[in-house]
């Protein structure tokens, strides 16, 4: 009998920790559970996130797109309204595109001698014109333009604000790297 007391008694014994373990592991699920939940809820809510930004940025991006061409726009009219009161011979005084500074940018252009009646002509526009997040436009290229017969370039940066140039840069980009073409 004694025997089958201890018997017993360990039997016992290992059904209570078996029991246990049981106990422990399903506890460790559930609260592993718990906290996939958990995650997987604030995993949903930083995707939700994630896409009203990206759909914001988007937005914004065809926004620039739009705004781009709008910008490019107006820089060829400028440059066409700037060559055609240059042909006339007379400096860029005022344009509808650009501002008062601008204007006088343009002026400083050398353009052969206006004292005779050579003729001027705007050849070719190569500006890139980008938008930028708060709505300024910027343009940056080359312009080409004949000059008493003689072919003439300038490369151009210019900034578009409101719907004129606010700023014109004019010269010439020289390659300092030192590369051979």
């Amino acid at each position: 009998m004694i025997q089958n007391k201890k018997t017993l008694y360990y039997v016992t014994l290992g059904c209570l920790v078996l029991s246990s373990l049981i106990i422990i592991t399903a506890v460790q699920k559930n609260h592993q559970a718990t906290l996939v939940r958990s995650t997987n809820k604030t995993h949903q809510k930083e995707l939700t996130q994630v896409k009203k930004q990206s759909a914001t940025i988007q937005n914004n991006q065809q926004d620039g797109l739009l705004k781009s061409s709008e910008a490019e726009a107006i820089g060829e009219a400028f440059f066409k309204d700037m060559f055609q009161q240059l042909h006339a011979h007379q400096s860029v005084d005022q344009s509808k595109y650009a501002t008062h500074e601008v204007c006088e940018v343009a002026n400083i252009m050398p353009v052969g001698n206006r004292s005779k009646t050579y003729p001027i002509s705007l050849e070719r526009q190569d500006i890139q014109y980008s938008t930028d997040l708060t709505g300024v436009s910027h343009g940056m290229g080359r312009i080409d333009y004949k000059d008493d017969g003689d072919e003439r370039s300038y490369d151009v940066l210019l900034e578009i604000e409101n719907g004129k140039i606010t700023d014109l840069k004019l010269g010439h980009v020289t390659d300092t790297t030192g590369a051979k073409k």
